[in-house]
């Protein structure tokens, strides 16, 4: 049973290769926000989403945002099965290796867009996030 270390934090890392990769028994995962983790010395974003930042400009962001972290850790605290981390093989925004959670085979992806901590942004991934099209934390779209 995988029991990691649930913490809070920010660090770029490089882009990965396209892969499965095991997380280990007590190897520590920590959570920045609800779209953002980090695990075995690397940070990965999650593909084609966007969570609520830290330091949103209103409340009801920063409100989302701790929510977002709250349920991606509970998502992570409940789930005591094969923890994998799945790379896309391509970098998201600030460079960091776009990546999805998988217990068992449950999405944290997939489960933050039916929860609602996670919204779609299609234009982040492969390299970049056009704000463009970033869901709107503060105005509720």
């Amino acid at each position: 049973m995988i029991r990691p270390l649930i913490l809070a934090a920010l660090i770029a890392a490089p882009a990965a290769a396209q892969e499965r990769i095991a997380i280990p028994d007590g190897q520590q995962v920590i959570i920045r926000d609800g779209d953002t983790i980090r695990t075995g010395g690397v940070t990965y974003r999650f593909p084609g989403v966007d969570a609520a930042e830290m330091d949103a400009p209103c409340e009801a962001g920063r409100a989302a945002a701790r929510a977002a972290r709250e349920a991606l850790a509970a998502f992570i605290a409940a789930s005591p099965g094969r923890w994998e981390i799945v790379t896309t093989g391509e970098a998201c925004g600030r460079g960091r290796p776009c990546a999805d959670i998988e217990i068992d085979g449950r999405s944290a992806i997939a489960a933050g867009l039916e929860s609602g901590w996670l919204r779609p942004w299609p234009s982040c991934g492969d390299g970049r996030c056009d704000e463009a099209d970033r869901p709107d934390w503060c105005e509720g779209g």
